[in-house]
């Protein structure tokens, strides 16, 4: 089978200059229901069909008859609704349907850290834990005061959790917003001002990007759902009552970030993977209102200086970012203790392959010729994304490894990883952040990749090799350096530092 070329879609800086581009003919600050402004669910979409890429999925929207609106209007006529008598129903019967469940038998915490099942894992003594979150609460020990959430217990990973943890109550499953068959006359009106909203997103997307325009249907149902679980959130956060809400990728939970704000409890988002200086979720809101979006995280938890930086430096002041470290590997190190060794013990270079996931092809032929071309000379290695564990198959037969040593590299913490591994090469993944830091050299082998990371190509940070004598020439040098006349940093040295930084990073926030 051959393997799949690139896409032509916008990367890096051009998707962010088509993003500002559809953002003036929007005008994000007109795009308000609720509680909340509902631009962002847009802007994620928009980058979901970009990043995965999947088969669209059109689903028709049906035409509010004429004979609807009608009967819409004469309904309001005879209760004398309004707006905002529409908005007072919706509050108070999201407020009975919420209390009456058992938010009520949640305890109260001062800090909440809030999980999904999907993200966790499994520890040596057969215990889950989501890196993230658990990483600050193992770090930070408070535990008569601090609470974690799942959304589901995930039985996969063994009965018992690494820290005290309880699993969220389901949220009512009853509509209490209908934008596909309005019952209201504010919900016609509300449904067909988002729906201008998305004839003018589509109208400016380039004929040539047509992939990445809006289904009217799942518009619709997004900011239903985003709405209901936003009134959801609101009686649970008031119930615990905490002074700072934790959570890590928060695009999909969002809805937590506008219930955090109504109550004016800061939410807090973890930097879950690498970041870079074009990344359209967490940076680059160049639109964004005067007081920014109550769907995105007071507080963007970074890795490092350069992750904060890209978010403070083009923001709009109302989103900010604090280099806390990653308490992921911080959480990996201080559960392995001495019992980790940083001594490489390989004779050869090291050449690690990190794939990624979502809808760009697993690897392009180049690199597979490469490979074939120069693994008598160094230790080729390759490592899933923990999301992409579909591609287990393809790399096997497409490199002639077992699945075994496959699984047995990606199951690896990165920080032991990372210390042993002269050059990471990928298709655009963040993980080249980490791997410079180790003191590792980099390429990518995509033009996205190089779109990406255009301020470290720029800078010879890091090699674009697109082709297979470029490739094979960065492989040969790395064989031919052999690494071992470069004096890199020490990697016990940095996990003690980045163990530091998220206590200090905590204890401020705590103030």
């Amino acid at each position: 089978m051959p393997l799949k070329q690139e896409t032509s879609l916008p990367e890096g800086r051009a998707f962010i200059e088509l993003l500002t581009e559809i953002e003036n003919q929007v005008v994000p600050g007109s795009c308000r229901f609720f509680h909340y402004n509902y631009w962002p669910l847009m802007r994620f979409m928009i980058n979901a069909e970009r990043k995965f890429q999947a088969p669209r999925n059109e689903l028709a929207l049906a035409e509010v008859t004429r004979q609807r609106k009608i009967e819409l209007y004469q309904l309001a006529l005879r209760d004398r609704s309004t707006g905002v008598k529409y908005f007072d129903d919706l509050n108070s019967r999201a407020a009975e349907r919420n209390l009456s469940g058992h938010i009520q038998n949640l305890p109260t915490a001062d800090h909440l850290f809030l999980t999904r099942s999907a993200q966790y894992r499994q520890v040596a003594h057969g215990k889950a834990h989501e890196p993230l979150t658990d990483g600050i609460r193992y770090l930070c020990p408070e535990e008569h005061r601090q609470l974690t959430l799942v959304d589901g217990n995930p039985s996969d990973f063994g009965s018992e959790f690494l820290l005290p943890t309880e699993v969220l109550p389901y949220m009512p499953s009853r509509d209490l917003i209908n934008f596909l068959r309005p019952s209201t006359l504010a919900e016609l009106w509300v449904r067909n001002k988002i729906l201008k909203t998305v004839s003018r997103v589509n109208a400016s997307i380039p004929d040539r990007y047509a992939q990445l325009r809006l289904n009217e249907y799942e518009v619709l149902v997004r900011v239903k759902n985003c709405s209901q679980r936003l009134m959801y959130w609101f009686a649970v956060l008031s119930h615990i009552k905490p002074k700072a809400v934790f959570l890590s990728s928060y695009t999909g939970v969002s809805y937590i970030c506008a219930a955090g704000k109504r109550l004016g409890i800061p939410v807090i988002d973890i930097q879950h993977g690498g970041m870079h200086q074009h990344h359209p979720l967490v940076s680059n809101w160049n639109k964004a209102p005067k007081h920014g979006y109550e769907l995105l995280p007071d507080v963007f938890w970074c890795w490092d200086k350069r992750s904060a930086a890209y978010i403070n430096s083009n923001g709009s002041g109302r989103h900010r970012a604090i280099v806390g470290g990653n308490p992921k590997t911080a959480l990996d190190y201080s559960l392995a203790g001495e019992t980790i060794s940083f001594e490489s013990g390989h004779q050869r270079p090291q050449v690690l392959i990190g794939f990624q996931y979502g809808g760009d092809p697993m690897i392009q032929p180049h690199v597979k010729d490469a490979y074939l071309a120069t693994r008598d000379i160094v230790d080729w290695r390759f490592r899933l994304h923990p999301m992409g564990h579909n591609y287990l198959d393809e790399v096997a037969r497409e490199f002639g490894v077992t699945k075994e040593s496959v699984l047995a590299e990606s199951a690896k913490p990165l920080h032991q990883v990372l210390p042993e591994i002269d050059l990471i090469l990928c298709n655009a993944s963040t993980i080249i952040y980490e791997a410079l830091d180790y003191g590792a050299d980099a390429a990518v082998w995509s033009k996205k990749g190089a779109a990406v990371f255009e301020e470290l190509v720029a800078a010879d940070e890091i090699s674009v090799a697109t082709d297979f004598e470029t490739l094979v020439n960065v492989v040969t040098d790395i064989a031919l350096r052999q690494s071992g006349g470069s004096q890199r940093p020490t990697a016990k040295e940095r996990q003690t530092e980045n163990i530091a930084r998220v206590r200090e990073a905590f204890a401020e926030l705590k103030r």
